[in-house]
């Protein structure tokens, strides 16, 4: 595999908002770390980055964060 370009990016989530994520909104830590994952991907996208391949350290089933 020849990787013309290659780029990464990353997310910082403070504490303060998994505290109100977790125990507020009752939303699991899961279910955070989807979301920013998510998120980043489709900011990729928007940007106009074409995206052939994305490998995910899951948090939890990393069924979840299949797309066909």
């Amino acid at each position: 595999m020849i990787f013309s370009e290659f780029k990464i990016s990353g997310r910082c989530i403070l504490c303060l908002l998994i505290n109100f994520g977790v125990f507020r909104q009752k939303h699991s830590l899961n279910q955070i770390a989807q979301d920013s994952t998510v998120g980043l991907i489709m900011k990729a996208k928007d940007s106009g980055i074409k995206i052939s391949e994305v490998y995910v350290d899951t948090v939890g089933m990393p069924e979840k964060y299949q797309v066909s």
